[in-house]
């Protein structure tokens, strides 16, 4: 996987001197990445036609790491097809797939770094530190070019496309970064008792709370999860680990408020222990759901 990132510049050309570069933004992230399929794990021809579906569709999914990090969102640009092998009867056994994926950054906040200024002979983004660039020039010429009169027109807004429709993927991975985050800050209260830089006592109300949280997260995700039969053929320890998870948050959820450093510890271990263990038997479910066969 290569991971192509970039920002841009426009060129302003100046007389009698260099030309002056003006910052302009960053570029869209761009991911390669090359996936085998191979019969003995899936159906190589199934899944190929369902990317080449969402390149169609101008699907915006996400993209995820094998530890189930979000990316970002992403579409589907190209995909560079090598058939490796057929049966005899020629049904697809085994291909490689090179895929490119571009950054799908609308609705995310962007900071303003200047007036977009256009005009019928020029478009540039003009910034309070340009104005140095044109020390030299005719006052009443600087103040034609950054004027709002007839001459100059406003970009027309882009029309607003319609948001990604919710998936499963979107949902499932939604709960349990929920219950991760929730765990994790369990863990640090947990050093803090072990390292004696709080008290067991109040910190209690702090880890029931967030044990909580925890729990409700997963019990929510293994609905979610319950309600996808198919992915049961590929998630069939997620439950499980699901179901222990939810059974260690929901101990410290109960715990007594005098228990004792010792025990505390212990079973944040087991939660943090659990909690491994769910992300990664929902890591291949989340991948499976956000593909054509396993949408909705």
């Amino acid at each position: 996987m290569s991971d192509k990132m970039s920002v841009k510049y426009g060129r302003i050309e100046l007389v009698n001197g260099k030309d002056v570069l003006q910052y302009s933004g960053e570029d869209l992230d761009e991911i390669s990445l090359s996936i085998q399929y191979a019969i003995e794990f899936c159906d190589p021809a199934t899944e190929i036609e369902a990317l080449k579906q969402s390149m169609r569709d101008a699907e915006v999914l996400p993209f995820l790491f094998g530890d189930g990090t979000i990316v970002g969102k992403y579409v589907i640009t190209s995909l560079d097809l090598t058939y490796q092998k057929t049966s005899p009867i020629g049904v697809l056994e085994s291909a490689t797939v090179a895929v490119t994926l571009l950054e799908y950054a609308y609705g995310e906040p962007v900071k303003p770094k200047g007036i977009a200024v256009v005009t019928p002979s020029t478009t540039e983004l003009v910034t309070d530190t340009d104005i140095d660039v044109y020390e030299d020039v005719d006052e009443d010429m600087l103040d034609m070019y950054m004027s709002t009169d007839e001459d100059t027109t406003t970009v027309p807004a882009a029309e607003t496309p319609a948001p990604p429709a919710p998936t499963p993927a979107r949902g499932i991975s939604k709960l349990i970064t929920k219950g991760r985050d929730a765990v994790n800050k369990i863990k640090s209260l947990g050093e803090k008792v072990k390292q004696k830089v709080s008290d067991v006592k109040s910190l209690v109300q702090d880890v029931k709370n967030l044990a909580n949280e925890a729990k409700d997260a997963y019990a929510a995700a293994k609905e979610q999860v319950e309600v996808a039969i198919k992915i049961y053929e590929r998630a069939k320890d997620l439950p499980g680990s699901l179901d222990e998870a939810i059974k260690y948050a929901k101990d410290l959820a109960e715990m007594k408020n005098d228990i004792n450093a010792e025990d505390l510890k212990k079973n944040i271990d087991q939660l943090v222990s659990s909690t491994n263990t769910v992300t990664k038997n929902a890591t291949s479910v989340v991948s499976f759901i956000a593909t054509k066969e396993g949408g909705e």
